[in-house]
């Protein structure tokens, strides 16, 4: 629709490159459905990323256009995580896969810092709080993706972790490069 054209433009207008293909693909599948893959992003912020960033994020409650949004979120970079750590308190399960998604995505190009901590923590505190499921498994790759910065808060959650969350920790180190 109108809402898709108009993402499309926008990702023209920044210099992004062009979405994948997603048409017919379920938002329930975020990873699949934001044509995501477990590359890291190769394009930086624009200097209009700031100012379309929030507006992107609200669009993740669209389940039409979530999708894209999420691709778009992406291909911005960490420019993108401290609206999307905040967009995390108020969303749905749904969108909270697509928001751990795009977290993950651009986590590992982000240079160290608060929105990186930020992220972790989050990244950390949803392996505690989901023993299994898609948001498990999304953490998981996000922690690993966000490598050597992650270790501390992977090891001090150790202690105080269920069995499926230390389960969870051990994938999440096991899988760093």
């Amino acid at each position: 629709g109108e809402g898709r054209l108009a993402l499309d433009g926008l990702r023209r207008i920044l210099g992004l490159p062009p979405p994948r293909a997603t048409a017919g693909l379920s938002s329930s599948e975020p990873r699949a459905a934001a044509g995501l893959s477990s590359s890291k992003p190769s394009v930086g912020p624009s200097p209009h990323a700031a100012r379309i960033i929030p507006g992107l994020v609200t669009l993740l409650k669209d389940s039409e256009l979530a999708p894209r949004a999420c691709e778009t979120l992406t291909a911005l970079g960490p420019a993108a995580l401290p609206d999307l750590l905040a967009a995390w308190k108020s969303a749905n399960v749904s969108e909270r896969l697509l928001i751990l998604t795009a977290t993950a995505s651009v986590v590992g190009a982000a240079p160290v810092g608060r929105p990186v901590e930020d992220a972790i923590a989050l990244f950390v505190e949803t392996l505690k709080d989901e023993p299994s499921g898609r948001t498990h498994l999304l953490a998981v790759d996000a922690l690993a993706k966000a490598g050597p910065p992650a270790v501390p808060r992977l090891l001090a959650a150790l202690k105080d972790a269920t069995p499926a969350a230390r389960c969870g920790i051990a994938r999440a180190l096991g899988k760093m490069e």
